[in-house]
């Protein structure tokens, strides 16, 4: 049977995130594939027919987004490879995660 040699996790948020974490950690081990958690951000529009001020707090906005959905994949990465022992990648983004 053939088997798995690399995943990819997105993460978005906290409590369902962490439950996919949990069970792509699972399947690496077992599988001993190398798994990636993929933290990805929405881009701003920032220009687009606002206004300056809406632009920057549009900006500001996505930058406090992306921040947060970082903490949140470090988070559960760092607390993954703990419980699992297992190598795993975090990668950051911009754009959809499709």
């Amino acid at each position: 049977m053939a088997s798995m040699k690399e995943l990819v996790v997105h993460i978005n948020d906290d409590a369902v995130s962490g439950h996919a974490l949990e069970l792509a950690a699972l399947l690496a081990a077992e599988w001993d594939a190398k798994l990636t958690a993929l933290v990805t951000a929405t881009v701003a529009n920032a220009g687009a027919g606002l206004a300056a001020d809406a632009a920057a707090l549009s900006l500001q906005l996505a930058r406090a987004q992306r921040e947060a959905l970082q903490g949140i994949g470090e988070r559960l990465v760092a607390a993954s490879r703990q419980r699992h022992g297992i190598q795993i990648d975090l990668q950051l983004g911009d754009g959809e995660p499709v």
